[in-house]
């Protein structure tokens, strides 16, 4: 896992299971998440159609809750069944 990986999947995973994190202070998208995806992951999958991988598009919610041929990036409240949690936590750098 990448090193920063692990702050990345804190933040999305707080944003995607709001009930887990209750007891949490609420996770503020703009000010605190967008700005690791920024930094870690719109390099790769943000609005720079040159260099997006995948057609994924993380700086937009259409981009990242749309259907990718079989599966979602993001699916709120599950993270279970979320593409980005599942390659945050694979050892396959290819993922």
């Amino acid at each position: 896992m990448h090193p920063n990986t692990y702050s990345v999947a804190v933040l999305v995973l707080s944003v995607l299971t709001p009930g887990s994190y209750s007891a949490l202070a609420k996770v503020d998208f703009t000010n605190e998440v967008r700005p690791i995806l920024s930094e870690y992951c719109f390099h790769c999958h943000g609005p720079d159609k040159s260099t997006r991988k995948a057609k994924l598009r993380l700086d937009l919610s259409e981009g990242a809750l749309s259907d990718l041929g079989g599966y979602t990036a993001l699916v709120p409240g599950k993270p279970e069944d979320s593409e980005l949690v599942f390659r945050l936590h694979s050892d396959d750098m290819e993922e």
